[in-house]
């Protein structure tokens, strides 16, 4: 079934375990969990790589052609990776402008050697026996950035796609002979003969946690990334459903969708699927930007069964640009802060507290700044570092009003956390209550921010300038090293940081709010930032990212194409904007949170970035 739309077409595939999608390629493997659907729409892939390639465990039996090899290649005669012990599948590298794209490939999973299922048949349904069915066996791993490592996380589930036919109402009970022997006596032994009926399982309604909805990718060498694509160019979502439930279920599933995207255009549906099944989701957009895919599990009533897919694709998302120009005063304006903040005198109060880990100092620190509040946060410091001897590194905050407490040391580092607030610390829980009724949606206020000198952001930005100026004192800092952290609103001020303290070596920019705060302007898609004001201009991080000294590694460690608090829009031109040797990792189907079980990886970075990991990042 295929119905037409002016620049959206829905191509609804609803194919039978044993037809297209079991066939070949089968559509593409799963992101991060969903797996192969096969000859049988059987994928049992524990250690699977996040593209959801078999690895280090069980084979893909799911293929229409028998043999050790991988059947489902044309050539035939490639091992199949997912064998213990065999190769993993090499990310595939492009060009796009001047950076590099990676995507695909992987580590494989944990490795392990379950019980192999016999080989299937060619063509035809095939049932998993429950023993091949193990819901603790270790799976699917899938790739965690966090300072730029990889890190592979296992998963304790397999996921079984059954075909519909074993999806029956069996009977409510079904009888068993059983032999016993008496014990022996003097009389001749006899044998008594009993029956006892055994209870079988009667499929239960579908419900929540039975199954799960997974984007089936393209597994071919030259498929396109989903940052990749041209403008005009088909992109197609392919979504299939895995049975998690070990019992029968009745009862039919939907898949509600929404399409929308930087082009304004929105389209919604709603089509049944079922395990073995496929939907694929096929559109295009006429200029750079992206498109947002959000699609969700539910019964027939509409009841809401808690699998969801929130993601997207991008088109030539190098040529975007900032919806709004810089104010000509930019520089002269934060000029004049430093200047304000230089004549407060940053003479900082430590107190030495109870560190959370042995071998650590622990401080809360205090330090005069312009505004109506000082700096505070946590330093915590190796024991028995010494002078001019440890790389340093300062974090901020996500949005809020935090209880905040000691943090961990990082062993090796000068480690600062900084409150976004400059309120006290170690307060009992009615002083914080207090504050976050006090400032209630703060930076939110459309008067405040018509100006630059009445926005929330001002005093904020000055805390970051005047942390790093703190910092710079620390006896054990090495002088060269100095990162800086943040994630959400902290990477917001992790890109100021990156504009307006020179030393910054490295920053590690995760989900950057406010990125592009004008985007409106330029018809794209906004994130949950602020309504734009010509004020909030002076605290674009787009505007910032772009006095970044060439020096300094720029690394976007999360950005979800899903994500539309910090929407991937501003992430494109906050990437876009940064000198020098940066990088940017989207997730899809991730949105404002970390990466999950099914979040596929996307490394965008210059050719120049470097392959050992920068001190002020470990």
């Amino acid at each position: 079934m295929k119905k037409n739309y002016t620049a959206f077409i829905l191509a609804a595939l609803i194919i039978p375990a044993t037809g297209l999608l079991a066939q070949g390629r089968g559509g593409g493997r799963a992101g991060g969990g969903g797996g192969r659907p096969g000859s049988g729409a059987v994928s049992r892939q524990p250690g699977g790589q996040p593209g959801g390639r078999p690895g280090g465990g069980a084979v893909n039996p799911g293929r229409p052609s028998g043999g050790a090899v991988n059947p489902g290649r044309p050539s035939g005669g490639a091992v199949n990776p997912g064998r213990p012990g065999g190769p993993v599948s090499a990310p595939v590298e492009r060009r796009l402008g001047g950076a590099v794209v990676i995507s695909g490939g992987g580590p494989a999973g944990r490795p392990i050697n379950p019980p192999q299922p016999p080989p299937p048949p060619t063509g035809g349904p095939v049932v998993v026996s429950p023993e091949f069915f193990d819901p603790l066996l270790p799976g699917y791993g899938y790739y965690g950035y966090r300072s730029g490592r990889v890190i592979v996380v296992p998963r304790s589930t397999v996921i079984v796609t059954e075909p519909d036919v074993v999806q029956q109402v069996v009977t409510e009970t079904e009888t068993e002979t059983v032999t016993t022997t008496e014990p022996e006596t003097n009389a001749t032994p006899a044998v008594e003969v009993k029956t006892e009926e055994k209870p079988v399982l009667k499929a239960a309604p579908v419900k929540a946690g039975d199954f799960q909805l997974v984007l089936l990718e393209d597994d071919a060498e030259d498929a396109t990334p989903a940052v990749c694509y041209k403008t005009g160019e088909e992109m197609k979502f392919t979504f299939s459903v895995n049975k998690l439930a070990q019992n029968p279920v009745e009862g039919k599933l939907f898949m509600k969708w929404k399409r929308s995207g930087d082009d304004g255009k929105v389209e919604e549906g709603r089509n049944e699927i079922s395990a073995g099944q496929a939907i694929t989701l096929a559109t295009t957009i006429d200029r750079p930007g992206f498109v947002r895919i959000e699609a969700s599990l539910e019964d027939e009533a509409g009841h809401d069964l808690k699998s969801k897919f929130d993601g997207g694709a991008g088109a030539e998302i190098e040529k975007l640009t900032q919806a709004v120009p810089e104010p000509e005063d930019f520089d002269a304006f934060w000029t004049k802060q430093k200047e304000q903040l230089a004549a407060v005198a940053a003479t900082p109060e430590l107190k030495k507290i109870k560190a959370k880990q042995d071998g650590f100092d622990a401080y809360e620190v205090k330090i005069p700044c312009s505004g109506p509040r000082p700096v505070t946060g946590y330093l915590i410091i190796p024991s028995g570092a010494t002078e001019k001897s440890l790389p340093a590194k300062v974090h901020f905050q996500a949005y809020g009003v935090r209880d905040q407490a000691v943090p961990d040391g990082i062993p090796g580092m000068v480690y600062f956390d900084v409150n976004a607030h400059g309120i006290e610390l170690s307060q009992p829980k009615s002083y914080y209550d207090g504050i976050r009724a006090q400032l209630g949606h703060y930076a939110y206020n459309n008067e405040e921010n018509k100006t630059p000198d009445t926005s929330y952001f001002r005093y904020m930005a000055a805390r970051v300038i005047r942390a790093f100026d703190f910092v710079k004192t620390v006896a054990a800092w090495n002088g060269k090293d100095l990162g800086v952290i943040g994630y959400s609103q902290g990477g917001l001020q992790a890109a100021w940081a990156a504009g307006l303290v020179p030393e910054i070596t490295h920053a590690e920019i995760g989900m950057p709010w406010c990125s592009d705060v004008g985007c409106t302007k330029a018809g794209r898609q906004r994130g949950t930032c602020p309504d734009y004001q010509p004020g909030l201009d002076y605290f674009d991080p787009v505007n910032h990212i772009k006095r970044a000294p060439e020096t300094c590694l720029v690394d976007i460690v999360r950005a979800g194409l899903g994500d539309y608090v910090a929407q991937p829009s501003g992430v494109a031109v906050l990437f876009n904007n940064a000198p020098g040797r940066k990088r940017v990792i989207y997730y899809q189907n991730c949105a404002h949170a970390e990466p999950n079980a099914l979040s596929t990886p996307i490394v965008m970075r210059t050719e120049d970035w470097p392959e050992s990991e920068p001190e002020a990042t470990k």
